[in-house]
Parts: C-alpha cells; structure tokens; sequence
C-alpha cells in the first residue's frame, strides 16, 4: 500500500469512481424495492458517482485500498422487514459490489479483442483494480460504524449510538483508514486473499 507510482493512483482513482457509483446506486435501489424512497427523494438513485463520492472516502481507497462513499439516509421504519430490511440491504449491496468486480474481470479479455493495445493495457490494469478493490472494500464496509456502509448495521442494532458515532463520522473514517494503512489491512489480509483469488480464477 505504500510507494504508489502515479500510474497506480491514477487507476485506483478510477476503480474507486467507479466502484462509488455502482455501490450508491445498490444500496439506494435495494431501500426503494424495500419501501424506503428517501434515498431517491435525496437524488441518490443514480449510478453517477460524483453523487455518491466521499472526498476523504476516495483519498483513503487509493492509500489502502479501501474507503467509503457519502453515507445514505435510509429509514428502517420505512421498510419491508424493518431493521431486518436494513440488515440485508447492507449485506446484499457489498455482495454485489464484489459481483461486480467479477464482472470487471470478465471484461478483460473482450478489453483485448476491441482496444488497441497501447489503451487495453491501462484499462486491463484499472479492471483488476475494481475487482480487488472491490473486495477490500466490501470487507472494511462491513465494519458497523459510519461512515461506512456497515454504519446501517450500527443503525438497525442501536439507532442512538449511531447517532452519535455519526456526528463524528469523518473522524471514525480517518481513524479506520489510518489503522488500515499502518496495519497495510493485515486484519482483512486473511478474508479478501483468499476471495480475490477466486475471483481471479
């Protein structure tokens, strides 16, 4: 994680954009098909990721591999099942997450076939990096503690202490991302090695 050339902070720049759309949009249209249209009232029901990026949460993703997007107002009352609709809405969007960088993966070789080489090759390397990033960063947003996507999970067990962990939710990202990067994630080490090489086969 340390000694990034500009080449790979460019393409982890672009993985994450990426990544931040299509996690946005899951979690906003996974609380719409469960009841909850707030986060479409709130213009989140979109793939663009600029409604979804989180500066820091991007910042953090290049220097660890992980990060955040701006967290989304969902409202366990509001759906289907209750904090139980909130449990699986979190679950399902990072597992989808990580299918859709198996999807990337499975867009290297039409990449090769279509491309010039010279442009195949950075787009070869930026989809490796969705796929792996995409991991990490489902793994660190299981985490329950906002600003993470895990933050719901906090919010289905215990509204008020998400409350209050909210009001300090740049600093609990920073916090996380900093152990991440002094650690260089040897906590989630074991879980995303073992799920990037299956992907990877």
């Amino acid at each position: 994680m340390f000694d990034l050339s500009l080449a790979q902070v460019l393409v982890r720049i672009v993985a994450f954009i990426v990544l931040t759309g299509v996690h946005g949009v899951l979690i906003a249209g996974l609380a719409r098909l469960l009841g909850d249209r707030g986060p479409a009232y709130d213009g989140r029901l979109t793939p663009n990721p600029f409604t979804h990026l989180d500066i820091i949460g991007l910042v953090a993703a290049v220097v660890t591999r992980t990060g955040w997007i701006r967290p989304l107002s969902v409202d366990p009352a509001q759906l289907k099942g209750g904090r139980f609709g909130l449990l699986a809405i979190v679950l399902l969007a990072l597992l989808l997450t990580i299918g859709f960088g198996a999807i990337a993966l499975g867009l290297r070789t039409p990449t090769l076939q279509i491309m010039p080489l010279t442009y195949a090759n950075y787009v070869l390397l930026v989809l490796n990096a969705i796929a792996e990033m995409s991991v990490w960063f489902a793994l660190f947003n299981l985490i329950p503690l906002p600003p993470l996507t895990g933050g719901l999970i906090l919010l289905a067990i215990a509204p008020w202490v998400h409350a209050v962990v909210l009001r300090h939710a740049m600093w609990v990202g920073l916090g996380l991302a900093a152990i991440m990067l002094l650690t260089r994630g040897a906590f989630l080490q074991p879980f995303a090695q073992p799920i990037i090489a299956f992907l990877l086969r």
